[in-house]
């Protein structure tokens, strides 16, 4: 009787596959990166450009907050799971092209100007959030197959760059036009 109770107990407490992802994606959205890693590994935050480090929670929060989860499918056997979700999120490749056309225009406005240069940070760091306010700026939904392995009993996403797209689509694709216009 003790060992059902027991194992009954366990079985209520142990996280599954949906719970990790939604977690997961509930804690980027908050900016608790502990409470984040929680669900995957530091390496995997690396991969959205973050850490447990890093201290511009509020920047975090603002390339989060839009992030929108859809489960669609779960399969699992005893050690891995397939999530199958829509993610949708602003389209980071319009902010950013957007944001790097609004510093041009500052420079060029600053050379004639007593603009000082945090004037111009301020302004750019006012106009890169009114970017994931605005209307103008798509969503993009993705679908994704998000992987987890059981580790210690707990369901722990395996964080690729599918899954990193899919939470941040267009940065990757905006880091490489970068990387290859200074190369």
């Amino acid at each position: 009787v003790i060992a059902v109770i027991i194992f009954g107990i366990i079985k209520l407490t142990a996280k599954n596959p949906t719970d990790s992802v939604t977690s997961f994606i509930e804690y980027l959205k908050s900016g608790d990166l502990n409470g984040a890693k929680e669900y995957t590994n530091e390496s995997s935050l690396e991969m959205l450009g973050i850490d447990s480090e890093t201290e511009d929670i509020e920047m975090v929060k603002l390339f989060f907050k839009n992030v929108n989860l859809n489960i669609v499918e779960v399969t699992k056997d005893s050690n891995q799971a397939i999530v199958k979700a829509e993610i949708t999120n602003r389209d980071l490749k319009t902010i950013m092209q957007n944001y790097m056309q609004k510093a041009l225009e500052l420079a060029m406005s600053s050379i004639n100007s007593s603009n000082t240069t945090e004037d111009m940070e301020s302004q750019l760091q006012e106009f890169f959030k009114s970017q994931f306010e605005s209307t103008q700026i798509e969503n993009v939904t993705t679908s994704v197959d998000i992987v987890l392995t059981k580790v210690d009993g707990d369901w722990k996403i395996v964080l690729d760059e599918n899954l990193r797209d899919a939470i941040l689509p267009g940065l990757t694709e905006i880091s490489n036009l970068y990387t290859t216009m200074a190369s």
